[in-house]
């Protein structure tokens, strides 16, 4: 894994020299050092409980690596191509999905809060942000699962070529 020499990286992608358990090793860091600098980049600007927010981070990116390599465990079975590819476009609309439904959360909190109803100190509760995290991503994880799960029992068609067919010069 190259983790400063970028010509040499961008040499090996054009000979598609890198295996799907690179790409994903590559995945799996680029996520985890977002969530790292946004997960610290929310800390530190505020009077947070900064070591409930850094456990909270570790447990997020716990989550999040394993939910990870299970959606790739189940790729492998499929065909062991393009996983990075298929995470990011059936993650989309699940993404949407699942922010839709914080969003609303959002919305009822503020409308009890306007109805006069103090919930706050449970809010507030760091266990409730492990809880609401850990649902949250266990959510998206599961459906993104699914999602690879429904890929595997689609039948290719017929004169399909898959990656590991050899390429064919139609003339």
């Amino acid at each position: 894994m190259y983790i400063w020499n970028v010509n040499s990286l961008v040499k090996d992608i054009k000979h598609r020299q890198l295996t799907e358990d690179e790409k994903v090793k590559y995945y799996i860091s680029y996520t985890v050092l977002i969530m790292f600098a946004f997960g610290i980049g929310t800390v530190l600007p505020f009077k947070i409980d900064a070591k409930m927010t850094l456990l909270l981070i570790l447990v997020n990116m716990t989550l999040t690596v394993a939910g990870i390599m299970l959606c790739q465990y189940k790729n492998k079975q499929i065909d062991n191509i393009d996983f990075i590819e298929r995470s990011v476009i059936i993650g989309l609309p699940i993404l949407i999905r699942v922010s839709i439904l914080v969003l609303a959360f959002n919305i009822a909190f503020i409308y009890l809060a306007d109805k006069g109803y103090s919930f706050m100190e449970y809010v507030n509760n760091p266990l409730f942000a492990f809880g609401f995290a850990i649902v949250l991503i266990g959510i998206f994880f599961i459906l993104l699962y699914d999602g690879f799960n429904k890929l595997s029992q689609i039948k290719e068609p017929t004169g399909y070529l898959s990656s590991s067919d050899e390429s064919i010069d139609i003339e």
